[in-house]
């Protein structure tokens, strides 16, 4: 865990636009590299999304354009890398609008394993180079006005919530197949709508709360091959159904919904909310061969045009890692820390690959559980009915 710089909780923090790189703008949001970024330059590039309403639906549509960014980063010719999380962080420095963390995979400290924040003062002046900056904006001017035209066609849970009581015999079929998991996957299910199901992660990675928003495969399978939901997963006309994405936003809204009820808690601190995948990738670890997972090519390097090179290697990459498992997917986390002044730290890989990292991490006691269970039945469905039911992202 990460102990941060001592401040007043209750002072509200201000953001400073010093450092910045403009990269696009337009009534919603503006997005910036920031020159101090929060990971050094060597494990991926860090894009802000900042949305210019202070609001549920200012986030909502942050986090729309942050997969947008996140897209230019992970498939586009002019970055080097081949994955992104999209992060909203409590962090000093990072707690405004959304973060999009690219995922170098010649990195040992990047690739496969998740993002760690650097302390403020560890932070140093990193710019973009002009050329790439200059072809990044370009990039962003011509691909972003297509999200905002198909943002025209979102609306947030249009026909309501549609919550599913623990009582009903769906819940008690879904949260079975989580319970029975083999270890440590085991989860527990405490709420749900027909998309989605809002689990305890009973083997944490982090010392604290630790919850995740899995699409339910009943509802995607209906939608995709395999039901795989996958973040990337984009219309590729803009006249296809952007279910997906709406999907993408609507998981948003309930990680929301939890992290807006745990700033009331006085157990759990600092929450945030990542989109992630990077257990399922291969570590850059050769003493480890017996470590599965998505590749990454390199032999790209060597060609006399690279950018075009990397770009016909990331299109391949997506290829090959379009199927596996139903839940395999950028999906979204919710952690929080036990202590005030502690901000969210994660295991740099599971369990059974670095133990050492585990040793001290205490799974949520029943107790705490029970605590976690009652405030999100309590009131998440009817916070998502009174603060997103209905909401559009234009308007």
């Amino acid at each position: 865990m990460e102990t941060g710089p001592k401040f007043n909780p209750e002072e509200e923090r201000v953001e400073t636009a010093s450092f910045r790189e403009a990269l696009y703008g337009n009534d919603f949001v503006e997005i910036y590299h920031p020159q101090e970024q929060a990971i050094p330059a060597s494990e991926g590039l860090h894009l802000v999304v900042n949305p210019k309403e202070k609001s549920i639906q200012g986030d909502l549509r942050a986090a729309w354009y942050s997969l947008g960014v996140a897209k230019v980063m992970a498939e586009g010719r002019f970055t080097e890398e081949f994955w992104a999380n999209i992060q909203k962080n409590a962090h000093p420095g990072t707690e405004f609008g959304y973060n999009v963390y690219g995922r170098h995979q010649q990195s040992k400290e990047s690739w496969a394993k998740p993002v760690n924040i650097r302390r403020q003062e560890e932070r140093k002046i990193e710019p973009m180079e002009e050329k790439q900056l200059k072809k990044i904006q370009r990039t962003m001017e011509l691909y972003l006005p297509r999200w905002e035209r198909k943002a025209q066609e979102i609306t947030i849970f249009e026909d309501g919530v549609k919550e599913i009581k623990p009582e009903e015999e769906d819940f008690q079929r879904e949260a079975e197949i989580w319970q029975n998991r083999p270890d440590p996957w085991q989860e527990k299910a405490i709420w749900m709508n027909d998309k989605f199901v809002l689990v305890i992660v009973q083997n944490p990675h982090l010392e604290g709360l630790h919850l995740v928003c899995h699409a339910r495969k009943e509802y995607w399978s209906k939608h995709a091959p395999q039901g795989v939901v996958k973040a990337w997963q984009t219309p590729k006309s803009e006249a296809e159904d952007p279910e997906f994405l709406k999907g993408f936003v609507e998981s948003n809204a309930i990680l929301l919904g939890a992290e807006q009820i745990f700033k009331n808690d006085d157990r759990f601190f600092n929450a945030e909310i990542h989109y992630s995948g990077n257990w399922g990738f291969k570590p850059l670890d050769p003493s480890r061969p017996d470590i599965g997972g998505r590749e990454v090519g390199s032999t790209y390097l060597e060609s006399e045009n690279v950018e075009q090179a990397r770009k016909m290697e990331k299109l391949d990459a997506q290829k090959r890692w379009g199927g596996g498992e139903p839940d395999w997917h950028a999906h979204g986390h919710l952690y929080a820390t036990r202590n005030i002044q502690e901000y969210v730290r994660l295991r740099s890989r599971p369990a059974r690959e670095v133990p050492e990292e585990w040793e001290h991490t205490k799974p949520l006691s029943p107790e705490e559980e029970s605590h976690i269970n009652g405030l999100i039945q309590q009131n998440l469905g009817a916070w998502l009915e009174t603060n997103c039911r209905g909401l559009k992202l234009t308007k």
